[in-house]
């Protein structure tokens, strides 16, 4: 006959007839993750949605994920190396790309203003009289405009050798953008535009 002693106090019941034993629990605390896949995830969308801040964020968890990784913590290690030169490329093309549209800016900026510099009144190297040229460019910025062209003397019908560039200011000597034609004296080797349509 089976012993019917009850168990000492604070034991843990027998198992009933028949019952499988429970399984061991798992080894050690849980992964912790979560940072390295953060920075894959801020390094694939930082090319698409996020740019630099998605670039930081990358390099950010990436750094902390390779920790965790390398302390033990977390499994994924690769994968938090991948976030983090993903954000060093990524960071590095943003830098690259704002560098490009800055000088983009700055030569758009500097050809403008020489563009619209009065002076070209004076270096257009055309005889006294009276031209018409129908221009190749222009630009208008605020009151000021700049037209570029072949001039044809009104008189005489001759065709200038070189392509001028002319200057006005306000809605008299610039009118219209893009128009179709433009007629200034020279006087005194001084370009003034007199009609633009």
């Amino acid at each position: 006959m089976a012993d019917q002693t009850p168990p000492p106090s604070g034991s843990p019941p027998p198992p009933y007839p028949g019952a499988t034993p429970a399984s061991p629990g798992p080894y050690g605390p849980t992964p912790q993750n979560g940072l390295g896949t953060a920075a894959l995830v801020m390094g694939i969308l930082q090319f698409f949605c996020l740019g630099p801040i998605g670039s930081i964020l990358a390099i950010v968890f990436g750094a902390i994920g390779r920790k965790k990784a390398k302390d033990g913590l977390a499994t994924n290690g690769g994968v938090a190396t991948a976030g983090f030169w993903l954000g060093i490329a990524g960071f590095a093309l943003s830098v690259i790309g704002g560098i490009i549209i800055t000088v983009g800016i700055v030569l758009g900026v500097n050809a403008a203003s020489d563009a619209l510099d009065p002076v070209n009144n004076q270096r257009t190297g055309l005889a006294d009289g009276s031209y018409v040229m129908d221009p190749s460019s222009w630009l208008h910025i605020n009151d000021r405009c700049s037209f570029g062209g072949t001039p044809t003397n009104v008189s005489t019908g001759e065709v200038a050798s070189s392509s001028v560039t002319v200057v006005g200011a306000g809605s008299a000597q610039c009118g219209i953008d893009n128009p179709s034609s433009v007629t200034f004296d020279v006087i005194g080797g001084v370009a003034d535009i007199t009609e633009v349509r």
